[in-house]
C-alpha cells in the first residue's frame, strides 16, 4: 500500500512538472509573438513620437537628452538642437525647486513615474504645469533610456484654482441650479434646492419637514430595494455605482423617471448622502420609441449603437451583441469605452468631443469581444438632436478582411522596398523614372545614395528630370535608351555615363535599368553606381605605368650623359696639370667642378630610378636625407627655396630600406616646395634630425600656407589631395604612410593655417 501511494505521489508530481513545462513553453511562444509584434512596430515609433500631441523627451541612462519631439519644443520654447546632450538639472526646472525635482527624477528613472504633477518654466520664463509619466525602457534586460511623456495641465490647474475660489459660492449656485440637489441624513431630507422641490412637487419647506416614512414613500415601491439598499451600502463604505435610474413619486402621486448621481458626504459633522437628480421621463419615452424600431435595425449586418454624450449605451442592435458575445442586458450597463481595445480606451473621450464638435465623423478603431479578442472596425458616428437632449448614433462595420487585404498590400510593398534597400546596401543608388505631362524621365522615387551622389535633396530631385542631370555629351543617347525601354524593349545591361552634380562637378556613373510598373503606371527602375574611385584607380594605373616608363627613360638618359661627362672630367684634369694661364685655369676649375656635380646628380638619378629589392640594412638617416635634397637642389634654386639643415651628427644608424625611405623624404620635400611656391613664389625649408628616446626623428618644416584643420585628418588618405586637378594623384602621402608604418615607425603632420606645416617621421632605433 505504501509503495502504491508513493507511486501515485510520484506520478502526480510528474504530471505537475509536465504541466509546468507546457506552461513555460506557452509563455515562451507568447513572448516570441510579442517580440515579433514589437519589431514590426519599431518602424512606426518615430512617426508616432513626432506626431504625438503630447510633449515627449527621451533621456539616456546618464540623464543626457537624446530626443525631444516637436510638441515638446512648442510647449517649452527649447529646440532639440539646444537640448540634445544636456544633463540634469534641465533648463526647464525652476532653480528654487531644482534639487527636489532632481531627486524625484533619480527615483523615477529607476522605477518609473505615473501621473506626477510638476511646475516647470518655459524658455521665456513663463511657468506651466504638466502631468508627468515616465518609464525606464529595458531592452534585453538592459536599461537603454528613460521615456518621459507630458500632458499640459496648465489650464486644468488654472481651472482648479478657479474652482477653489468658487467653493465659497457653492451653496448659492446649488440653490440656483436647474438640476435637483438633495441631502438625505437618517432618512430625513436636511437640504433640498428649488429644482428638486419642483421635480418632487413639494416646497423646500415641506421637504425639510417630511418624516422618514414619508421620505421613503417618495420612491416607487418596486425601486425601494434598489435606492435604499444603495443608500445603506454607500454609508457603510461599500463600492456602489454613483449613477442609477429609478422611479419617483411626486406629491400628487404621479410617477416619473429620475436619474440619480449619489455620493457620500459629511453634513453637519455626520455622514449623509448627497444626490444630484435629473428628470429623465422624456428620455425614457424616447427609449421606448427606439425599442419600437429595434426590429428593423436588428436586420442590419453592421453593428448599430446609440449612447449619450458620456458614452453610456442606451441601444444596440442584435448584430452588436452577436459579434461581441454580450447579451443586451449586459451591454445596457456598459459604456462605449468597454467596447474598445485597452490601447484605444484613452482616446474615447477625445473622440466623443470630436463627434460633438463636428456633428458627424468617420474613423477607425479596435473593438473587443467578450472573450478578449480584438478586431478592427470602421465607425460612422453622428449626433442626433432629440429636442431636450442630444445622443450619438454609430454604425460600426467589421473591417477585418479589409485590413488583411491592406496588410497583404503592405507586405508586397515592403518586399519591393527591400529590393530597393538591397541596392542601397551594396552601394548602388536606386531611382524610379516615369513620363508625365512635365516631361520624360521624371523622378518618382529616389534613394538616399542618389541624393548623395547628385548633391540634391530628395525633395529637389522629385522636381527634376533624370535627363537634366546627365552630361550633354551623354544626354541624347540616355533619353533614346529610356524611350526604348519604356516601350518594353529589352536592352543590354550596364553602361557608363557622366552626371552633373548640383555644384556643377562631374561624376562618372555605371547604370543599369529595368522596366517595371509603379502605382499602375510604367516605370523605369535604375540602379546607379558611383565609379569615381574606380576611375581614379584606372587613371592611377596609367600614371604608374607612365612613371615606370619615365624611370626607364631617365636611366637611359643618365647612361648616355655619363660618357661625355667622363670625357669632360678627364680632359679638364689633364689640362689643369699643364702650364696654362691663370685665368684659363680658373675657368677649367669651374668646368671640372660643375662636371663632377653633374655626374653626382646623374648617379643619384640612376639610384632613385633603379628597381630595388626590399632589403633593410644599417643606414645613416642624415645621408639619406642629403641624397634626397641633392635630387631637388636644382628645383629649389630655380624657385628661390632656401634649405636649412640641422642634422645631429651623433645619431646611430638604423636598420631600414634606404631607397624606400628616400622615396618618403623626396615626396615630403616636393610637397613642401609646391605649396610654398604656390603661396608666395619662394620659401624656406628647415630639415632637422634628432634622437627622441628610442626613435630617430626627422622633421621637415616649411613656411607655406599650412593645412586647414578639416583636412589634417585626411592628408594620409588614399586619393586625398588639395592640389589642383592634374597636379597630384592623392597617393604620395598614403604611400609614405605605408612605408613608414612598415618600418615600425610613425608619420604625422602639425600645421596651422597660414603658418606653414611640419611633417614628422619617427623611426625606431634597432
Amino acid at each position: 500500500m505504501k509503495e502504491d501511494n508513493a507511486k501515485k505521489r510520484l506520478l502526480l508530481e510528474l504530471e505537475k512538472l509536465r504541466q509546468r513545462i507546457a506552461h513555460l513553453e506557452a509563455e515562451a511562444e507568447k513572448r516570441l509573438q510579442i517580440e515579433e509584434a514589437l519589431r514590426q512596430s519599431e518602424e512606426y515609433s518615430a512617426t508616432i513620437l513626432n506626431h504625438s500631441p503630447n510633449p515627449i523627451f527621451v533621456a539616456n541612462p546618464d540623464s543626457s537628452i537624446r530626443y525631444v519631439n516637436p510638441a515638446f519644443e512648442s510647449l517649452t520654447g527649447f529646440s532639440l538642437v539646444e537640448l540634445i546632450g544636456q544633463k540634469t538639472p534641465y533648463p526647464w526646472w525652476p532653480e528654487e525647486t531644482s534639487d527636489e525635482i532632481l531627486e524625484r527624477y533619480k527615483q523615477a528613472s529607476r522605477h518609473g513615474v505615473k501621473a506626477k504633477e510638476e511646475l516647470f518654466r518655459k524658455k521665456n520664463g513663463e511657468n506651466f504645469w504638466v502631468e508627468v509619466t515616465g518609464i525606464p525602457v529595458i531592452i534585453n534586460d538592459e536599461f537603454r533610456y528613460y521615456l518621459i511623456n507630458w500632458t499640459d495641465i496648465t489650464q486644468r490647474k488654472k481651472a482648479e484654482e478657479a474652482l477653489r475660489e468658487s467653493e465659497k459660492q457653492y451653496r448659492a449656485l446649488v440653490e440656483l441650479s436647474l438640476q435637483g440637489v438633495v441631502v438625505v441624513q437618517d432618512f430625513r431630507i436636511v437640504f433640498a434646492n428649488a429644482a428638486f422641490a419642483e421635480i418632487s412637487g413639494y416646497t423646500v419647506k415641506e421637504l425639510l419637514s417630511l418624516q422618514p416614512q414619508e421620505v421613503k414613500a417618495m420612491i416607487h415601491p418596486e425601486d425601494q430595494t434598489l435606492v435604499w439598499g444603495r443608500f445603506r451600502d454607500r454609508l457603510m463604505g461599500k463600492p456602489v455605482p454613483p449613477q442609477y435610474e429609478y422611479r419617483g413619486i411626486r406629491k400628487n402621486g404621479a410617477v416619473l423617471w429620475l436619474e440619480m448621481f449619489a455620493s457620500c458626504i459629511e453634513y453637519g459633522g455626520k455622514p449623509a448622502i448627497q444626490g444630484a437628480i435629473i428628470d429623465i421621463s422624456e428620455r425614457k419615452k424616447l427609449e421606448d420609441a427606439l425599442h419600437l424600431r429595434a426590429n428593423l435595425l436588428n436586420e442590419a449586418t453592421d453593428s448599430i449603437i446609440a449612447h449619450d454624450l458620456d458614452g453610456n449605451l442606451i441601444y444596440m442592435n442584435e448584430a452588436t451583441c452577436r459579434t461581441r458575445g454580450y447579451s443586451t442586458e449586459e451591454m445596457l450597463t456598459m459604456n462605449v469605452k468597454a467596447l474598445v481595445s485597452p490601447r484605444m480606451a484613452d482616446a474615447v473621450n477625445g473622440r466623443l468631443q470630436r463627434i460633438q464638435k463636428e456633428g458627424a465623423v468617420t474613423l477607425e478603431s479596435e473593438h473587443m469581444r467578450k472573450d478578449g479578442s480584438v478586431f478592427p472596425v470602421e465607425v460612422y458616428a453622428r449626433t442626433v438632436n432629440l429636442g431636450d437632449r442630444t445622443i450619438i448614433l454609430s454604425v460600426i462595420r467589421d473591417i477585418t478582411e479589409h485590413k488583411k487585404a491592406e496588410a497583404a498590400l503592405r507586405e508586397s510593398e515592403e518586399r519591393y522596398r527591400a529590393l530597393l534597400d538591397l541596392g542601397e546596401r551594396i552601394g548602388e543608388a536606386v531611382v524610379m523614372l516615369q513620363d508625365d505631362e512635365r516631361g520624360i524621365g521624371r523622378h518618382v522615387y529616389v534613394s538616399e545614395e542618389w541624393s548623395r551622389i547628385t548633391g540634391y535633396s530628395k525633395e529637389e530631385l522629385m522636381d527634376i528630370s533624370m535627363a537634366d542631370l546627365i552630361h550633354p555629351k551623354d544626354r541624347q543617347e540616355a533619353i533614346r535608351r529610356h524611350e526604348r525601354r519604356m516601350r518594353g524593349e529589352v536592352l543590354p545591361g550596364l553602361y557608363e555615363l557622366t552626371i552633373l552634380r548640383k555644384d556643377g562637378s562631374e561624376v562618372p556613373v555605371e547604370v543599369t535599368y529595368a522596366y517595371s510598373s509603379y502605382k499602375a503606371q510604367k516605370v523605369n527602375v535604375g540602379y546607379i553606381r558611383d565609379i569615381s574611385e574606380r576611375k581614379k584607380m584606372e587613371e592611377q594605373l596609367i600614371v604608374t605605368g607612365r612613371l615606370a616608363s619615365i624611370g626607364e627613360l631617365a636611366s637611359g638618359v643618365a647612361h648616355e650623359l655619363n660618357n661625355p661627362l667622363t670625357s669632360i672630367i678627364g680632359f679638364s684634369e689633364l689640362l689643369l696639370n699643364k702650364d696654362i694661364p691663370d685665368d684659363v685655369r680658373e675657368d677649367l676649375k669651374v668646368i671640372h667642378r660643375e662636371a663632377q656635380r653633374t655626374a653626382q646628380v646623374v648617379r643619384n638619378l640612376l639610384t632613385f630610378a633603379r628597381k630595388h629589392e626590399t632589403t633593410k640594412k644599417p643606414m645613416d638617416i642624415n645621408q639619406a636625407i642629403k641624397s634626397a635634397l641633392d635630387l631637388r637642389a636644382y628645383e629649389q634654386k630655380v624657385h628661390n627655396i632656401e634649405v636649412v639643415t640641422n642634422f645631429d651628427a651623433s645619431l646611430p644608424e638604423i636598420t631600414a630600406d634606404i631607397f624606400r625611405l628616400q622615396q618618403v623624404f623626396v615626396n615630403i620635400i616636393i610637397n613642401a616646395e609646391y605649396f610654398m611656391v604656390q603661396a608666395h613664389g619662394k620659401g624656406r625649408l628647415t630639415v632637422t634630425t634628432e634622437r627622441k628616446g628610442d626613435v630617430i626623428r626627422a622633421s621637415f618644416a616649411d613656411d607655406g600656407p599650412g593645412i586647414r584643420e578639416e583636412h589634417l585628418r585626411h592628408v594620409f588618405d588614399p586619393f586625398f589631395t588639395t592640389k589642383e586637378v592634374g597636379k597630384g594623384t592623392g597617393l604620395g602621402l598614403s604611400i609614405c604612410h605605408g612605408i613608414v608604418t612598415e618600418h615600425g615607425g610613425n608619420i604625422y603632420v602639425k600645421s596651422q593655417l597660414n603658418r606653414g606645416a611640419t611633417f614628422i617621421v619617427d623611426l625606431p632605433i634597432k
